[in-house]
């Protein structure tokens, strides 16, 4: 169980390409590390970097919290637990309910054994369900990455079949077909001044 823990722990320091912990929203690495009581608290900050999908923008990754949930603090109000009992459930982020699971497999009390066990149960089906909709929510974003990525693969073929074409051309061709089109162009016009000129005289005569 302990070798779990430290493989989740590892999995949340997981950077990307770019060397940007992927879980550290918009801090720096690590995205984790232990508080005071020895629990692991999210050391990231904000949100991820966003990346632009034509005219929206989309989280280039998600948040620690997001992905493996938080750990809520404990009351300072609340009255001394009694000892002879099993501390009520308590949410916990994926790395204490490990923990948490990991050091119920050592008790030797029957009672806290049990509350341990059906504890960390229940919230390793939370962290499973909530894992499933991360991998979801990146997926989804993932696609929209490749379409975009396909998208300016498409354009930059255009681009360059259109460079390829311009450098192709003969210039002094183009220029003659050019200076064609100009002729015809003025003997339309003059075709059609004449031809404007016959009807206004008919009229006349």
């Amino acid at each position: 169980m302990r070798e779990l823990l430290a493989s989740a722990r590892g999995l949340a320091e997981t950077r990307g390409a770019d060397g940007e912990a992927l879980f550290a929203g918009a801090g720096t690495p690590p995205a984790y590390a232990d508080d005071a009581d020895g629990l692991a608290a999210w050391a990231g900050l904000g949100r991820p970097p966003q990346v632009a999908i034509g005219a929206r923008l989309l989280p280039a990754g998600i948040t620690g919290p997001e992905a493996f949930g938080v750990t809520a603090p404990l009351d300072p109000l609340a009255p001394p637990a009694d000892p002879a009992l099993p501390p009520p459930p308590r949410e916990r982020n994926l790395f204490d309910s490990l923990d948490h699971l990991a050091a119920t497999l050592d008790e030797t009390r029957p009672e806290f054994f049990r509350a341990g066990i059906d504890e960390a149960l229940a919230a390793l089906v939370g962290h499973g369900d909530r894992l499933a909709g991360a991998q979801a929510l990146i997926g989804t974003r993932a696609a929209r990455l490749e379409a975009e990525d396909a998208r300016l693969d498409t354009a930059q073929l255009a681009l360059r079949t259109d460079i390829s074409a311009l450098e192709d051309t003969d210039l002094a061709e183009a220029v003659a077909r050019l200076d064609r089109l100009g002729v015809v162009l003025e003997a339309a016009q003059a075709s059609f001044a004449r031809i404007s000129r016959l009807s206004l005289w008919d009229q006349i005569r």
